[in-house]
């Protein structure tokens, strides 16, 4: 089986605490919903609270969370 490869990777941690963490793989077929060769992941939160997320995910496509309503959420994003 092959497996997924990281091509891109990066966290920052600004001065108030708060962290930004995306990731990049490149993966053998394309995940649900999608019709590119990538699945990723996006953080922003502090430490122990995430704020917003999104992640490519092999059963459910794109999926994100928000603490704000007003927000867009993996589910108002366009994966493919």
């Amino acid at each position: 089986m092959t497996t997924a490869e990281l091509i891109f990777e990066d966290k920052q941690i600004f001065q108030d605490g708060s962290i930004i963490e995306m990731r990049i793989w490149r993966v053998p077929s394309p995940v649900l919903q999608s019709m590119h060769m990538f699945k990723y992941s996006l953080f922003y939160g502090h430490p122990g609270e995430s704020l917003s997320s999104l992640i490519t995910n092999a059963e459910r496509g794109t999926t994100g969370t928000s603490e704000e309503s007003n927000i867009p959420t993996a589910s108002t994003v366009s994966s493919g």
